[in-house]
C-alpha cells in the first residue's frame, strides 16, 4: 500500500463508525459494474454466513 493510501487509512480509522460505513459504501460504489457485482455477491455470502453462525449459536451480537 502506498504511503498516501496508508495515511488515508489512518485518517479513516479515526472517523466515527457511521462515517466509516458511509466512506466504505462510497468507495465500493466507485468500482465498475462487473467488479461491483462480484463484491455484492461476496458481501451477500458473508451476511448469510453470519446469520447462519448466529442462528446456530456460533456467534453472538455486539453493540457498537
Amino acid at each position: 500500500m502506498s504511503s498516501d493510501a496508508q495515511q488515508i487509512l489512518r485518517d479513516a480509522l479515526n472517523l466515527s463508525p457511521m462515517e466509516r460505513a458511509e466512506l466504505v459504501e462510497r468507495i465500493l460504489a466507485s468500482f465498475s459494474f462487473p467488479e461491483r457485482q462480484a463484491i455484492d455477491a461476496l458481501w451477500a455470502a458473508e451476511v448469510e454466513d453470519r446469520i447462519d453462525a448466529f442462528e446456530t449459536g456460533g456467534r453472538g451480537l455486539c453493540a457498537y
